[in-house]
C-alpha cells in the first residue's frame, strides 16, 4: 500500500488510461492535521542549542493527541552529525496488532534495508526490562518519526528530546583497495566519546563495487552485554552483468555460491573474513567507546593467488571478481613438519567451455608439496563438489585455471599431526570437514579431535550430510559430539552415533564444541561428511 499526503488542505487525483482494458483503483481518504498543527514536517537542527521536544499534537490542550492523525516528521541534521532521540514519555493506547495508534521511528529518511526500524505499539515499552528503548541514535544524518492514531483511545502521547551531535564515526563510505588500509571504532584512537555509539560504514570493493574484500580484525573486544554492544558485518551478493549476456548453463546460485549473509560479532574474539559483495556494511552498537573497548581492523582488495601458513583457514575465489588473474596460485604451508593438510569444499565451479574463439583447459590442480613439481593428487573441473584432499606433508599447492571468469570455490583447511586428515582446528561462522581420507574407509586404531568455534553470540551447529560405519561394531567405532564452555573451558558429551544412524542436525549448547572419531582396524566403512553453521544465540 502506498500512502500520499498533502501539504495543505488541497489534493488532485487525476486518473487517465489509454489501455482498452480498464485499469481500476481503489483508494481510501482520509483527514488529519497537518504542519501548522506540529503535526509532520522537516524539522533542520543545524542551529538547535536546545534539545528539540517533539510530541504528539494536542490541538485541544485537553492533555491528549488527537485522533485519526497520521503526522511525518523528518528530522535533518548537518553533513558529519548524527542524531539522539531520547524518550521523556511514551504513552499510547495499548495495541498488540499494531492496528490502533502507531509510533514508529526509522533511520534514515526513508526505510531501507540498511535501515533500523522501531515501532511502538503500546506503553508497555517503557517498562524497567527494556530499558534500551529510551535512546535511539541515527546512523547518519536523518531520522523519520511517524505516528497515527485511530478513532477509539486517546492518551497523553509521546515526547520525544531530540539532539544532533557530531559523529565520531569518521567517513561511512569506504573504498578497498590492494593497498592495506585500517577502521577502527570511535574511541581507539585515545578519543573521548560519551554516551551510546552507533556507527554504519559501507565497504565498497574494487573501482565498479566489484571485487574480493579480506578483513582482518587485529583487536575486537566489545564489552558486555551481546544485545547492546555487537558488530553487525552484512553482505548482500553482486552478480556479474556478463552472466546474463550468454546463454546459462547453471544456476547463478551454483556460480556464486551463499546468498545474503549477516555476521553478529560481540564479546572478545578475532575473527577474519573473505567476502565476495559489492557492498559490505559493518554497523556498531555500544554502549560504551574507550581505546581498549572496541575493534580494530584492517581491510584489502583480496588477490586470486596467496601464500598461507596459519594451521586453518579459508579460501574464497570468484573469478568473475578477479578477472585480472587468469590463474590462481595458492600455496599452504604449516610451521609443523610433521603436519598434514586437509582441504574441504564448501562450493565448487568450474567450466571446461570457454566462450569466445579460444579453447582453454579450465581446471583446479592439487599438488603435494609447496610447488607444481610435486605430485599430483587432484585435476578437477566440475559443477560436482570434489571430494577432500589429504595431503602426505606439511605443504599443498593449488593452481586454479580459468580464463572465462566463470570459476569460483569456497575452501576449508585445516592442518593435524596426528596423521593424514585425522583432526584439526576451525574457527569461521561456517565451513566443512570430514573423517580421514573420506570417501575411503579409515582402517587404523585412533582417535581424531576437531575443535570448532564460531564467534561470540552464536550458536555452533553440525549438520551431518554423511555418515556410514558399515558393520562395524559401536563400542569400537563411533562419533561424538562434545561441548565446549568457551567461559571455563571444561567439556561435556553431548551425543553419539554409530551403525547406521540417520542424524541431520546436532545444535550445540554454545559456541564452541568438538568432534571425536574413534576407529579400529575393523571399520569399514566410508565414514561421515558435516557441515557447521553458526546461528544467532540468545544475547544476554
Amino acid at each position: 500500500r502506498t500512502r500520499y499526503k498533502s501539504s495543505g488542505n488541497l489534493m488532485a487525483i487525476s486518473y487517465h488510461t489509454e489501455s482498452s482494458i480498464p485499469i481500476r483503483f481503489q483508494a481510501a481518504i482520509g483527514f488529519t492535521y497537518g504542519e501548522k498543527h506540529n503535526c509532520g514536517g522537516t524539522i533542520y537542527l543545524a542551529n538547535v542549542s536546545q534539545p528539540y521536544l517533539l510530541q504528539a499534537p494536542d490541538v485541544d490542550g485537553d492533555g491528549h493527541y488527537e485522533p485519526l492523525l497520521s503526522c511525518d516528521w523528518l528530522l535533518l541534521a548537518p553533513d558529519g552529525y548524527q542524531i539522539r532521540a531520547q524518550f521523556n514519555k511514551l504513552d499510547i493506547q495499548n495495541c498488540s496488532d499494531c492496528n490502533c495508534d502507531v509510533l514508529k521511528i526509522t533511520d534514515g529518511e526513508i526505510e531501507a534495508e540498511n535501515s533500523w526500524s522501531s515501532k511502538y505499539c503500546s506503553s508497555s515499552a517503557a517498562s524497567p526490562n527494556t530499558a534500551s528503548w529510551r535512546e535511539k541514535i541515527s546512523s547518519k544524518g536523518s531520522l523519520l518519526v511517524h505516528f497515527s492514531s485511530d478513532a477509539s483511545v486517546e492518551l497523553s502521547g509521546f515526547q520525544l528530546s531530540v539532539t544532533s551531535f557530531p559523529s565520531p564515526c569518521g567517513s561511512s563510505v569506504k573504498h578497498a583497495t590492494k593497498e592495506l588500509q585500517v577502521l577502527q571504532s570511535p574511541g581507539m584512537d585515545g578519543s573521548q566519546v560519551e554516551g551510546r555509539v552507533r556507527c554504519l560504514w559501507t565497504i565498497m570493493v574494487g573501482s565498479r563495487g566489484t571485487g574480493l574484500l579480506r578483513l582482518h580484525f587485529t583487536h575486537f573486544d566489545l564489552g558486555e552485554p551481546c544485545h547492546t554492544n555487537y558488530l553487525e558485518i552484512n553482505e548482500r551478493p553482486v552478480i556479474p552483468t556478463f552472466l546474463f549476456d550468454r546463454p546459462r548453463r547453471f544456476s547463478i546460485n551454483s556460480f556464486y555460491g551463499n546468498r545474503d549473509k549477516t555476521h553478529k560479532l560481540c564479546g572478545s574474539q578475532k575473527t577474519d573474513f573473505t567476502i565476495a559483495n559489492s557492498n559490505v556494511q559493518l554497523v556498531l552498537e555500544t554502549t560504551h567507546a574507550t581505546s581498549h573497548l572496541g575493534f580494530k581492523l584492517e581491510y584489502s582488495m583480496k588477490g586470486c593467488s596467496e601464500n598461507l601458513t596459519a594451521p586453518y583457514g579459508r579460501i574464497v575465489s570468484r573469478k568473475s571478481l578477479q578477472a585480472s588473474e587468469d590463474v590462481c596460485l595458492i600455496r599452504i604451508q604449516t610451521a609443523a613438519h610433521n603436519a598434514t593438510i586437509s582441504l574441504f569444499f564448501n562450493s565448487f565451479f568450474c567450466s571446461s567451455r570457454s566462450y569466445g574463439s579460444t579453447s582453454v583447459d579450465n581446471k583446479m590442480i592439487i599438488y603435494d608439496g609447496s610447488n607444481d613439481r610435486a605430485q599430483e593428487l587432484a585435476s578437477i573441473c566440475s559443477s560436482l563438489l570434489p571430494n577432500p584432499i589429504f595431503s602426505s606433508g606439511p605443504s599443498l599447492y593449488i593452481k586454479f585455471q580459468s580464463t572465462n571468469q566463470m570459476g569460483s570455490f569456497d575452501i576449508t583447511y585445516t592442518s593435524t599431526d596426528k596423521g593424514r586428515g585425522c583432526g584439526g582446528e576451525f574457527r569461521d561462522m561456517s565451513g566443512s570437514f570430514s573423517s580421514p581420507l573420506y570417501p575411503s574407509p579409515y582402517k587404523q586404531d585412533s582417535s581424531c579431535r576437531w575443535d570448532v568455534y564460531v564467534p561470540h553470540g552464536n550458536t555452533l551447529v553440525f549438520r551431518l550430510r554423511h555418515l556410514d560405519f558399515g558393520n562395524s561394531v559401536c563400542t569400537t567405532n563411533y562419533i561424538q559430539f562434545f561441548d565446549i564452555d568457551s567461559t571455563t573451558g571444561l567439556e561435556s558429551l553431548h551425543t553419539k552415533h554409530c551403525g547406521s544412524e540417520r542424524v541431520s542436525e546436532i545444535q550445540m549448547k554454545g559456541r564452541a564444541g568438538f568432534v571425536r572419531y574413534v576407529t579400529t582396524t575393523k571399520n569399514n566403512g566410508t565414514g561421515w561428511h558435516l557441515e557447521w553453521t553458526s546461528q544467532p544465540s540468545p544475547l544476554d
